[in-house]
């Protein structure tokens, strides 16, 4: 008996080494994150000084009217894109990441979480902020090129598209109303004018939905916009002093 009870022992011990050395296993590095440039359209060159008035798509109004109806095109959107949290998602994404499980990852800050799940090709986003879900979207395993969607509560408000490599972002609007559908393409182009808007947003004067090209030097500030609603509907310019001139 006391031979058995020994050999029992050392089976025991021996059984509990092997599982003490078992090693756990390597969860992998977590997903990239998209850069928060993915979620910002540049307005810099199209801010309106306090007090403007909008310039309708059939007044000529003043010697500026032309870039300053492509400033009132684009100011709902600039106004928009303010509601992206922006601030919040750099610096949550500025902490370690922490392997929830799986292909899952997260990242936190006080009250506030991203994660980030591979799923093939692809990487699921989500952020919550005070336990709300703000955001969600994918991207591709590099983070050049993906889509966020922003919530308004539980209501999609707007979508993001952004490709790095081709260096475009498409915000389109989501919620229900007169304005849904409504777009804004931003993107780099080659030639004179090397920054574009491609804009569709709902016009409150012609009860439609109106389009627009808006076209920029982004150095000189000189640039040009086209609508079929607005004057005869070919390319109106403006200079580097965004003042009406006529176009080449």
């Amino acid at each position: 008996m006391k031979k058995f009870l020994s050999f029992t022992l050392i089976l025991f011990l021996t059984a509990g080494t092997f599982i003490s050395c078992k090693k756990k296993k390597d969860p992998g590095v977590p997903p990239v994150l998209p850069p928060v440039e993915t979620m910002l359209i540049d307005f810099g060159d199209f801010i309106l000084a306090t007090g403007s008035t909008a310039n309708s798509f059939d007044n000529k109004g003043t010697d500026d009217s032309n870039w300053q109806t492509a400033a009132e095109t684009v100011s709902d959107w600039r106004t928009l894109s303010a509601e992206l949290p922006v601030a919040t998602y750099k610096s949550i994404a500025g902490q370690k990441a922490n392997h929830v499980s799986g292909a899952k990852w997260e990242w936190s800050q006080s009250s506030n979480q991203l994660t980030g799940e591979t799923a093939g090709s692809q990487v699921k986003w989500e952020m919550t902020v005070s336990g709300n879900k703000r955001l969600d979207g994918t991207s591709n395993a590099t983070g050049t090129e993906g889509k966020w969607t922003l919530y308004e509560g539980q209501t999609p408000l707007l979508q993001t598209d952004y490709t790095n490599s081709g260096g475009k972002i498409t915000y389109t609007y989501l919620k229900d109303g007169q304005s849904k559908g409504a777009y804004i393409e931003f993107g780099s182009a080659s030639g004179n004018y090397n920054f574009y808007y491609k804009v569709r947003y709902y016009n409150t004067t012609l009860g439609k939905f109106s389009e627009a090209d808006i076209e920029w030097n982004n150095t000189s500030k000189a640039g040009r916009i086209r609508s079929a609603d607005y004057l005869d509907g070919t390319w109106k310019c403006w200079n580097a002093q965004k003042i009406n001139e006529l176009c080449d």
